[in-house]
């Protein structure tokens, strides 16, 4: 299991195996037992990854605890790229039941040029930041039966003066509980994942254009499922996100909830290819904003030249209804998703993708607005020293628009994200990993009104001890 997403750094892992026999019913078949105790070794981990995320065996990544980032891809991927049928059977046999226990520490140093993302005063700060969490995994998504695990995560934030903290609270606790079946065609997971945000942002992907760096308890509950047919597959999910902030940001409390399915017929002629009809429904409940709710049925696509390249699109048509005397009524647009990822050697990941969406606004009384724009990463594995390089980066163009009939927003914000690292693993013992990474992040956001912009630096260092 992996440390928690945004908090990467200083690990101190403690991990072992026991055996055990889960035994499912239905589509579901009982997984090979292993007699023995298996300790997995750091030559046996999955390489790591330069940038929030370490990977390790058996690791989910836990949902966003950002609610309605659309940054979030909205392309439904096809399952069969994960267990694909020919695949399967070996994977029950390779993948025994575990339970794993893992408990670590993580941290980090860094110097912050704007840690309160205002427009004018900034104030720069060094910041250090310390974690201790525990995880507890019970099976493997990858192989067939029931798997399930549960998160913990206590965070403390420290700056070198009071008012570079400006008054926000130092401590972060993040809870994060799974639970999921695995059949031979079938697997259904539900999530759950609570997080009292501080504001406190180490890591420059979970700073948001609107919100900054803001107070909230943040929640978040998803269902999701896929079931592979004899040409495509079928794949849904339900979620309910909630968000409240803290009465001194003065931001509006949201919450949705967004069902999204979608139906995929590979044609024989095209093997490559899933040609798929999506429906997505939402209802977002904004303070400060009439209720809306919209409708995007959807043309989607899947090409998997191979399991190293995969392209993804999603073409929709949004209708939205606002509810409320004095309303703008409801809005049409087309909204889409282009997407692509490119892994040409193990040690090499490209991803790339462009979109459009429409949000309602946490900071302005009753606006909405459309935004549009690309991102994209690569993670490559240097041939010196076992050095690992991540780039990232995206750009955002976001129009605001009034909710109220006849009122003219004149808001309009541009967003620009980039990030690099540059780090090294080396093994310190037979059981012990070290790691090193220099990091740099880079945010800005330019806006017609003065008061929304912001720019931000950030500049550190994570090292590391794994067990």
């Amino acid at each position: 299991m992996n440390s928690f997403k945004n908090f990467p750094a200083f690990c101190i892992v403690a991990r072992w195996s026991v055996a055990g026999a889960l035994v499912a019913s239905g589509v579901v078949i009982a997984q090979s037992v292993d007699p023995s105790a298996q300790l997995l070794k750091p030559s046996e981990a999955l390489p790591s990854t330069v940038g929030p995320d370490d990977a390790q065996p058996g690791y989910v990544a836990p949902s966003t605890p950002n609610a309605f980032r659309t940054e979030d891809s909205l392309v439904i991927e096809d399952p069969t790229l994960n267990g694909a049928k020919g695949d399967l059977d070996a994977v029950v046999r390779t993948v025994k039941d575990r339970v794993r226990f893992d408990v670590r520490v993580t941290g980090g140093m860094g110097y912050d040029s704007n840690t309160l993302l205002r427009s004018d005063n900034e104030i720069g700060a060094w910041v250090s930041w310390v974690s201790v969490g525990a995880s507890l995994d019970v099976g493997d998504e990858s192989a067939m039966g029931l798997y399930y695990g549960a998160d913990l995560l206590g965070n403390l934030f420290q700056y070198d003066s009071e008012i570079a903290d400006g008054g926000r609270n130092n401590s972060e606790p993040l809870v994060n509980v799974y639970a999921g079946v695995r059949g031979a065609k079938t697997n259904v997971r539900l999530d759950s994942r609570f997080r009292i945000n501080n504001g406190n942002v180490v890591d420059f992907s979970d700073t948001e254009r609107e919100q900054r760096r803001s107070q909230s308890d943040d929640f978040n509950i998803a269902l999701s499922g896929e079931r592979t047919l004899d040409h495509g597959f079928l794949a849904g999910s339900f979620s309910i996100d909630k968000r409240d902030f803290a009465e001194r940001t003065r931001l509006n409390d949201t919450e949705g909830m967004i069902a999204d399915g979608a139906w995929f017929y590979r044609p024989s002629k095209t093997p490559k290819t899933d040609f798929g009809l999506g429906l997505r429904v939402g209802q977002f409940n904004t303070a400060n904003n009439f209720d809306q709710t919209y409708v995007q049925p959807s043309f989607r696509t899947n090409y998997t030249f191979s399991k190293k390249t995969q392209i993804f699109s999603r073409l929709g048509y949004d209708m939205r209804d606002f509810d409320g005397t004095g309303s703008i009524g409801s809005t049409q647009a087309f909204v889409y998703e282009l997407g692509s990822r490119w892994s040409p050697t193990r040690r090499t990941t490209m991803q790339a993708s462009v979109y459009k969406d429409f949000n309602p606004s946490v900071v302005s009384g009753f606006e909405s607005f459309n935004r549009s724009g690309a991102r994209g990463s690569l993670d490559y594995g240097l041939p010196w020293w076992a050095l690992r390089l991540r780039v990232e980066g995206s750009y955002e163009h976001a129009d605001y628009f009034s909710t109220l009939r006849n009122v003219v927003s004149n808001r309009g914000d541009d967003y620009w994200l980039f990030g690099t690292s540059l780090g090294r693993s080396f093994s310190v013992t037979r059981f012990l990993m070290g790691d090193v990474t220099a990091f740099y992040y880079y945010t800005a956001n330019d806006s017609t009104i003065e008061f929304n912009q912001f720019e931000d630096h950030f500049t550190g260092v994570r090292f590391g001890l794994t067990y």
